[in-house]
């Protein structure tokens, strides 16, 4: 018997990755070695029987081929987007970049943007620059939103790690809560110098109370995990709330650190040390600034009588400035307009007291005071003596005001106004012989100069003098303007002793911080803020009284020292010098201080917040777009939805059992007052443009009438006496809601109205 013929066994073919070098869209298959994918046709197949064959078999099908095909002709996703690798790209971004940074400076509306490539383009037409300028407000809008977080961010990282100060002031909303900024002062080595930001605007829920605003900003403080040890001082004004040893803001951060600064404001009190000299004279300045100022700001009349006035005095046609008792030494401004319109306004006047029976009683008083005070001989030796003395208080309040380290200069600067003011009245034996200017006592009748020494200024000197020649200024006169002027001097003096910080040591010590002045500085006044700051330690702090050695004889330092520049900016420059071998030469000083470089002076940032922010804010939350409907029963909004024709917008309603109440308006309609309106769940009423429904219903070829009257349940006349007028649609939409709306009421069925949602 003959054996059978055994069976060939046939190996199974298996995945080799030489297969995806040959075919890259050929890659293994998650069903097992014997199968391989095609990324292109997305699908596995098996290769067991021909493997290499059963591939080249498989990208030869028509199915392959033409996926291929379609490959070759898809661009990718990044095709779309523009390169910028030219230089005129680069300038392009550099130049919406730079324009955003003016927007921002200048706290204009974002919507320009929207205008400013047009305008570019037309303004500078052979630009290539303009030309590629794109940048609308939304891309504007998001740039911004990006970058103030990371500036933000970068600001909190800085606090982190390295010394500040912040300052703090309210709004004068009248709302629920006042708005608080909080503005951080840190050295950014970044750029070199002291930067001003601000960390954050907050509402203070609740009274203004010390404690509130002090937990407004230590809540934000806690959210970003920012250490108060690192905090050198807290700028505010002056007020108790804010420096009340009690319970001012200033005990609470006392609390947290107790070697924090508290900085009152210093433009604030120059402000009132001005203040109280004005009041010790014997004229009312601050009235007559504000009568004469509102005579006229609310009277177009007025103004063009004056202007015509001042065109007759040949005089320039500026406006009268107003008076703002808030606003730092603007008393100035006012004073060297009135004193530059004196012969206008003086003629003006007079000649208003023609018209005096006419006004109201208020503008009469008013015009009694204007009239007495340019009647009286003194009144204009009163505004040139302010006019001359005044800038003792406005030149030191710019300083103040300025936004680079100031610190180390308010000592000298304090000690320069008091001697300017002591000079001008006090006998110069007596100033001589004081060892100590506070201790003068200027009060005291024999230590003040007599009339002839007083110095009033040369303006003021020389209208007395002529006064006097013409005897338009008696004895009696001459002795008033005397006391008065000393009792200006005396006064603001006083105040400046009392309120500012003329005999503090912080103050007094912070001259360490002039390069100008390190020669005569000692160790002992750096060694007072080491002190007072642990966070300016460091592990090198046993080399900073050599390295203060070094610094104050360097002759490097001389150099930087004798610049202009900031004294912030001098520390960075200090900072980077090295020795021989390469090694900084003051490290450990140059960290300490740009952080007491970080010292505030004045409140003036704080201040420069409010000019820009929008302070008035709603308070509100986020809800539904049906919140309002569902809950309250009102109207609140609505959607849009496009049709091609008038048959469509009945096809795509958007209500599964579609509208069960369709009203058409129209003028050849019933009239509306004699319809009935059914029970419905859902209704449609359509308005006609121009030529009304008929027009649509003729333009919709699937209509199967002309007549509008058929389609609709109900074709009304909302408005039946309309006469021959053509109301627009937008008027329509109103009048037939009006007369609509009480039978929708009464015929509206279904769940509560407030919930149901008639279309």
């Amino acid at each position: 018997m003959a054996e059978p013929v055994k069976k060939k066994l046939r190996l199974e073919q298996k995945f080799r990755s030489e297969y995806s070098q040959l075919w890259s869209c050929i890659v293994p298959s998650k069903l097992g070695s014997s199968h391989a994918r095609c990324t292109l046709c997305e699908c596995d197949f098996t290769i067991k029987s021909g493997g290499k064959t059963d591939i080249d078999r498989h990208v030869k099908t028509k199915k392959h081929s033409e996926f291929d095909r379609l490959k070759s002709q898809t661009k990718p996703v990044t095709s779309f987007f523009a390169q910028s690798t030219t230089p005129i790209d680069h300038s392009a971004t550099v130049a919406e970049l730079y324009f955003m940074k003016f927007v921002i400076e200048h706290n204009l509306p974002i919507s320009v943007f929207d205008h400013a490539g047009d305008l570019f383009r037309v303004m500078f037409p052979d630009s290539q620059i303009a030309k590629k300028f794109s940048c609308g407000s939304s891309k504007a809008a998001a740039v911004i939103r990006s970058v103030s977080t990371d500036i933000s961010h970068e600001l909190t990282e800085r606090m982190l790690s390295s010394p500040f100060t912040i300052g703090t002031d309210g709004s004068n909303d009248r709302g629920s809560g006042q708005l608080y900024p909080i503005v951080v002062r840190t050295f950014d080595n970044s750029v070199g110098y002291v930067v001003s930001d601000v960390l954050c605007i907050k509402e203070c829920i609740g009274p203004s109370t010390g404690e509130n605003i002090f937990n407004t900003i230590d809540k934000e403080f806690e959210d970003r995990k920012i250490p108060w040890k690192n905090c050198l001082g807290f700028a505010c004004d002056n007020a108790s709330v804010m420096t009340g040893v009690h319970a001012g803001v200033a005990s609470f951060v006392k609390r947290k650190n107790e070697g924090t600064y508290i900085d009152g404001c210093t433009s604030h009190l120059l402000h009132l040390a001005a203040k109280k000299g004005t009041d010790a004279l014997n004229v009312d300045l601050e009235q007559f600034l504000t009568d004469i100022y509102y005579y006229m700001e609310k009277s177009s009349k007025r103004k063009k009588e004056f202007k015509e006035v001042q065109e007759e005095c040949g005089v320039q046609l500026h406006a009268v400035l107003k008076y703002g008792p808030t606003r730092w030494l603007s008393l100035l401004g006012c004073i060297s307009r009135v004193i530059e319109q004196w012969e206008a306004l003086k003629t003006y006047f007079v000649g208003e007291m023609s018209n005096i029976k006419k006004c109201s009683s208020s503008a009469k008083d008013r015009l009694g005071r204007i009239t007495s005070f340019f009647s009286d001989s003194k009144s204009k030796l009163y505004c040139y003596f302010l006019e001359e003395n005044l800038p003792l208080f406005t030149n030191a309040n710019l300083t103040f005001q300025k936004g680079s380290p100031q610190i180390h200069k308010t000592q000298r600067i304090l000690d320069d106004l008091m001697t300017e003011i002591i000079v001008r009245f006090v006998k110069p034996e007596v100033v001589t012989e004081a060892k100590d200017l506070l201790k003068i006592d200027f009060d005291a009748h024999k230590n003040q100069k007599a009339r002839g020494e007083i110095i009033v200024g040369d303006k003021t000197e020389k209208l007395w003098k002529q006064l006097k020649a013409d005897d338009l200024l008696d004895k009696k006169n001459e002795d008033t303007l005397v006391h008065d002027f000393r009792g200006f001097f005396a006064s603001a003096l006083k105040y400046i002793i009392q309120k500012f910080p003329i005999t503090d040591n912080f103050v007094q010590n912070a001259t360490v911080i002039d390069p100008a002045r390190r020669v005569e500085a000692k160790y002992s006044m750096l060694e007072y803020f080491v002190e007072r700051y642990p966070c300016l330690h460091s592990p090198e702090m046993s080399m900073l009284k050599a390295e203060f050695g070094k610094y104050q004889v360097h002759p490097k330092v001389s150099e930087i020292a004798s610049n202009t520049m900031n004294v912030d900016r001098q520390w960075n420059l200090i900072g980077q010098l090295k020795n021989s071998d390469g090694h900084l030469l003051f490290p450990t000083l140059t960290e300490v201080m740009k952080g007491l470089c970080c010292l505030t002076h004045s409140n003036a940032e704080v201040e420069r917040v409010f000019s820009l922010v929008q302070k008035k804010n709603l308070n509100g939350v986020v809800v539904s777009p049906n919140e309002p409907r569902e809950t309250a029963g009102l109207y609140w909004g609505y959607t849009v939805r496009l049709a091609s024709c008038l048959s469509q917008v009945f096809k795509a309603c958007p209500h599964p059992g579609g509208y069960d109440l369709t009203i058409g308006t129209s003028e050849k309609g019933k009239d509306v007052e004699q319809v009935d309106l059914p029970r419905f769940n859902h209704a449609i009423i359509v308005f006609g443009g121009l030529k009304g429904l008929e027009a649509s219903v003729e333009a919709d070829d699937k209509m199967q009438t002309d007549d509008p009257s058929e389609i609709f349940q109900h074709y009304v006349n909302v408005c039946p006496k309309q006469g021959s007028r053509t109301i627009r649609t937008e008027e329509a939409l109103l009048i037939a809601m009006s007369t609509l709306s009480p039978k929708i009421k009464s015929a509206h069925t279904g769940t509560d109205n407030s919930k149901s949602q008639p279309s």
